[in-house]
């Protein structure tokens, strides 16, 4: 598979592990892919105002516990990054969302705050609800 293309899969894999993790100890304020320059592979950034800079092992942690109960072969957590909530990247990201409520957004080469952007996969803000069964 090419590393550079991020899939339906990937995109769908990360909106499930962002509702299980919302629902415990880490709310999720947004969440996005990101396809750095300089990196092979696509990361999944993750911003909580419950995390800063002195607690992130909290949200490595709660990252490591549900990709483990996910079992889900396109959710590496080495691939994940937990930041705060008040980082620049973060209020590029949101600004962005402000645009286009409750939609996903992409967009290619593009400056985030203090990062720049190859590629950019940012999930809706708030994500919506898991389709149910009937």
């Amino acid at each position: 598979m090419d590393q550079a293309t991020l899939v339906s899969e990937q995109i769908e894999a990360g909106r499930d592990f962002l509702r299980r993790l919302d629902a415990t100890v880490l709310p999720v304020k947004t969440a996005f892919w990101i396809k750095e320059p300089d990196r092979r592979y696509w990361r999944l950034y993750i911003a909580s105002d419950k995390i800063d800079d002195a607690n992130q092992r909290v949200g490595l942690n709660e990252v490591a516990r549900v990709a483990q109960e996910m079992r889900d072969p396109e959710i590496d957590p080495f691939r994940i990054r937990v930041i705060p909530g008040n980082k620049k990247v973060i209020t590029a990201v949101l600004e962005l969302q402000s645009f286009y409520p409750g939609k996903p957004i992409r967009r290619g080469d593009i400056p985030l705050g203090d990062i720049y952007a190859e590629a950019v996969y940012i999930y809706p803000s708030p994500l919506p609800a898991a389709a149910t069964t009937p």
